[in-house]
């Protein structure tokens, strides 16, 4: 299920969609599909929640009543709750480790399959506020050292929860703002760690949901502004949807705005990170993203450096009181650079992820119902 994420995430971001093979991804996540609820990494595996959350998404990308009605929600919020530790948080797996990953996952997708009840949220804040370090960062468990991956699943489950405000906000960003290096631009995980492109995302995407936070704390606010601008520009105007949707033919010195070291509503150099993904992060010889260079191109940092090359590209879906002034993508390089707008939460194009959203609203949320 990952390496089918991770591939359909950056074709949908790169607008360059393998329609042809959809039926074949639903297929083989049918396969993937747990009898007990949830998904699980191979055939005769247990159902796992990192799967699950990679099978889920997915499917959102495929983005059609066919695929979304595949999942079992009923047999999912089953799972979930079977994994739920009494500490709060969540397991990855059946007698698997609890940390803010597994919460992650459960609480993201869950919110996406409308099935995020008080029973599955009962405890999961007091968690994961537990797990913020002394740095500022967030660890996988509780007494862990902040680390990218891990800090940002517990900001984004706690901004799909509504308080993020709850955590130790200041040590927070000022944790993330150190994470940026100056000389190569690009993100590390934790401290005193080297450069890597994936971080682009976890540390970028981070910075967009610290955005959200100070604003209004809204998990779909992107979304919104994205519904807002699409909805509310005539044909003689440009708008990053109707460049990216429609492919209305736009000049390109009105479809972009050239980056520079202070643009952006961000609170990282979003120029810097663009320059580390476009000219380290890709292997220019044949194709694909890479950690840094000197490694291997693959699937995952690739998904996850364009993941990150969106967030900061698209910076001003993050706020929305600036919305009616500011709708321009801010990109480094040539316009064919600039990629389809990604959620800071779900890390699914927002045209999916509104489409998954609205899918599963017809269905109720709560416990009774979706027991029975």
């Amino acid at each position: 299920p990952w390496i089918l994420y991770w591939i359909l995430h950056a074709l949908n971001l790169l607008n360059a969609e393998p329609i042809d093979s959809y039926s074949n991804v639903i297929y083989t996540l049918n396969l993937l599909q747990n009898n007990g609820g949830g998904y699980s990494g191979g055939l005769d595996q247990l159902p796992h929640c990192a799967p699950t959350y990679a099978s889920v998404l997915a499917l959102c990308i495929v983005g059609t009543e066919e695929s979304l009605s595949s999942i079992n929600r009923s047999k999912l919020y089953k799972f979930f709750l079977l994994m739920k530790d009494s500490s709060g948080g969540f397991k990855m797996h059946h007698d698997g480790e609890v940390d803010c990953r597994g919460t992650y996952t459960v609480i993201a997708i869950a919110r996406i399959c409308n099935i995020l009840t008080p029973e599955l949220t009962d405890g999961v804040v007091d968690y994961l506020l537990r797990c913020q370090s002394f740095d500022g960062g967030f660890g996988g468990e509780p007494g862990n050292e902040g680390h990218g991956g891990y800090n940002f699943c517990a900001l984004a489950a706690l901004c799909i929860l509504g308080k993020a405000n709850d955590c130790d906000l200041s040590e927070q960003i000022h944790w993330l703002v150190h994470r940026q290096l100056k000389l190569e631009g690009g993100f590390q995980g934790r401290t005193n760690k080297l450069v890597d492109a994936c971080y682009s995302f976890w540390q970028g995407s981070a910075l967009a949901i610290i955005e959200i936070i100070l604003n209004n704390n809204d998990d779909l606010i992107d979304l919104t502004n994205y519904l807002y601008i699409k909805n509310n520009t005539n044909s003689s105007s440009c708008t990053t949807n109707q460049s990216l949707d429609d492919d209305v033919n736009i000049p390109n010195s009105q479809r972009i705005k050239q980056v520079d070291d202070l643009d952006g509503d961000l609170l990282f150099n979003q120029l810097a990170l663009q320059r580390y993904i476009l000219h380290c992060g890709q292997q220019i010889e044949n194709g694909g993203l890479r950690d840094k260079p000197g490694k291997p191109r693959d699937f995952y940092h690739s998904c996850y450096a364009l993941s990150g090359l969106a967030i900061a590209q698209h910076s001003y879906l993050y706020n929305s009181n600036n919305i009616n002034n500011n709708q321009t993508p801010l990109v480094y390089g040539d316009v064919d650079n600039l990629l389809k707008p990604t959620s800071a939460i779900y890390n699914i194009s927002l045209d999916k992820l509104n489409f998954a959203i609205n899918y599963f609203s017809k269905y109720s949320n709560k416990h009774d119902d979706i027991i029975n």
